[in-house]
């Protein structure tokens, strides 16, 4: 009595429940009266099979597959609308994470750039920040390391340069001498 009662409230109460049946001991009978005719979508039916107390219990169920197919298309509806939201959302932060984390990046290197275009143009010494472990950070340490060894060489070049200049300023004074008291 009580899964009859049961059935009928659902019947009555959900919209998607078109009719139930049960059958007990090989007899079906109609929960809360004869069927009525089916609505025009047809119907889906489930039928689940129990034993208890020594008899064996079915119960049928038929739902209107109109119902069912509307819950379905206005769940999918909600679906891909709330799919589109998140996903405008996800690519809104997106974008809006992009662009300084490129800023950042492309930043670190203008500044590379900058300093080997410095370099080329003779002004040595340049050095460029370089924090942290990616691979910016270790090309901006060998333009540092590159820039301070031309800066050394550079002065080596002087260094050499002058010490020739001085080694060879007293022979050709002397030379120089020489050739006036010949003249």
């Amino acid at each position: 009595l009580m899964l009859l009662d049961a059935l009928a409230a659902l019947v009555v109460q959900r919209d998607e429940v078109h009719h139930a049946r049960v059958r007990v001991n090989d007899r079906f009978e109609d929960v809360g009266g004869a069927a009525p005719p089916p609505p025009p979508g047809g119907l889906r039916e489930e039928l689940i099979e129990v034993e208890a107390a020594g008899s064996k219990v079915a119960v049928a169920v038929q739902f209107s597959a109109e119902v069912l197919d509307k819950r379905l298309r206005d769940a999918l509806e909600a679906t891909t609308r709330n799919a589109l939201r998140v996903g405008g959302l996800v690519l809104l932060a997106g974008l809006l994470f992009s662009f300084p984390l490129g800023r950042m990046m492309t930043g670190r290197i203008v500044a590379i750039e900058e300093a080997l275009y410095q370099i080329g143009q003779g002004k040595l010494g340049q050095e460029v920040p370089a924090q942290g472990s990616d691979e910016v950070a270790r090309l901006a340490r060998g333009v540092n390391r590159m820039s301070a060894q031309l800066k050394e060489l550079e002065q080596m070049k002087r260094t050499f340069v002058a010490s020739v200049t001085h080694e060879l300023r007293s022979p050709l004074g002397a030379i120089e001498a020489y050739v006036k008291e010949m003249i």
